[in-house]
């Protein structure tokens, strides 16, 4: 839910947002289109090709996402799209999954769109 308070919003209260904050605050933020990315830790989805290491024949097309701050904000609606398969803390984490067998996963990213 958006901070319905009362604030005075100066240049320098909004230098010093981030998306989390942006969202807390505002109840949006302009990276939901993902065509502009207004924060380092803005959600970057991407569509990938996934096989599971249990049965690497197994492949799936699904959406994963780059997300490091929504934890810090549950209620970001980008969290609860339940079109994506997997959120990754970090670009880190994201090729580790590209690893083969053992990645520390339990599928591996094959391909990608991003």
């Amino acid at each position: 839910m958006p901070n319905t308070e009362e604030k005075v919003w100066y240049w320098s209260d909004l230098a010093d947002l981030t998306h989390a904050t942006q969202v807390e605050n505002f109840g949006f933020c302009t990276c939901e289109e993902q065509e502009h990315f207004p924060y380092d830790d803005c959600p970057r989805f991407f569509q990938v090709l996934v096989s599971w290491h249990e049965d690497p024949n197994d492949k799936t097309l699904t959406n994963v996402a780059i997300a490091p701050s929504l934890s810090d904000y549950p209620d970001d609606p980008l969290l609860n799209d339940d079109r994506i398969f997997f959120y990754f803390a970090n670009q880190e984490e994201y090729d580790q999954a590209k690893r083969p067998n053992p990645n520390g996963f339990e599928f591996r990213i094959e391909e990608t769109n991003g």
